[in-house]
This record gives C-alpha cells, sequence and structure tokens, in this order.
C-alpha cells in the first residue's frame, strides 16, 4: 500500500477517527526526548553496548616478577 492510498484512506475517516488517528501517529513518533541510538551518533561517542564483546581480561600472573624481588619493597 502507498503512502498516497494511506492517506486518502485516512481523508475518508470521519472526523472523530481522524482526531483519534492524529493523536495515535502523534504518540508513535520518535521525539526530540528519545535517546540515541547508536548509529546516529559518531563513532567517538560513547554509547552504552558499543564496546561489547571487546573487554579482554588477562591472568593475573606475578611469577614474572620473582626476579625482581629484590627491587620491590
Amino acid at each position: 500500500m502507498t503512502a498516497e492510498a494511506i492517506f486518502a484512506e485516512a481523508l475518508a475517516l470521519p472526523a472523530d477517527q481522524r482526531a483519534k488517528l492524529a493523536e495515535q501517529l502523534r504518540h508513535s513518533l520518535p521525539t526530540q526526548d528519545a535517546p540515541p541510538r547508536a548509529g546516529d551518533l559518531p563513532k567517538g561517542v560513547p554509547v552504552i553496548g558499543r564496546g561489547q564483546g571487546m573487554l579482554v581480561e588477562y591472568i593475573d600472573d606475578d611469577e614474572h616478577l620473582e626476579h625482581f624481588a629484590e627491587y620491590m619493597p
């Protein structure tokens, strides 16, 4: 269905139903207060979840420090 056909059907509705449709559309459209999505922002802007799966956890290994024990307090 094309946009023109939808618009023609909306115009054919009675006035009270057109007002109700307009109110529903107003609530369903994005507003200025909607939070930005990851694709809406440039790469340098932090977005929650953008680095998911990128964290590398290293094992705490002190064995290699045994050679420097005499220099450490």
